[in-house]
């Protein structure tokens, strides 16, 4: 899939839905917060740092909790809004440069 689809599917979307059991970061949750598309996102590893109070959370094994946010969301335009906000608020916390200067600082350190 190309960026482009992944904007287009986005920018289409009522929401992501992220159920994963192990996440190394959060990435796909991130994009998607950055675009404007609100996140249903599991309540576990990396995820719920990342999303902070801008997804609504799930357990990965409560289907019901899953679909009770998708109901939410299609019938509140003002949720919908708000973690659209919120979400482009989160994104922002987390960058390329700042990642990379985290990285080459830490690279650059003595080893103790």
């Amino acid at each position: 899939m190309s960026d482009h689809d992944l904007a287009y599917l986005l920018d289409r979307a009522l929401c992501l839905v992220f159920p994963s059991l192990t996440e190394g970061f959060g990435l796909p949750a991130l994009e998607a917060m950055a675009w404007g598309c609100p996140v249903i996102s599991t309540d576990r590893a990396s995820l719920p740092e990342i999303c902070g109070q801008a997804a609504l959370m799930a357990a990965p094994d409560q289907p019901a909790a899953w679909l009770a946010h998708i109901r939410a969301l299609l019938g509140s335009p003002d949720l919908r809004q708000t973690l659209i906000g919120r979400g482009r608020q989160q994104a922002k916390l987390y960058s390329w440069r700042e990642s990379a200067r985290g990285y080459i600082d830490l690279l650059g350190q003595p080893a103790t």
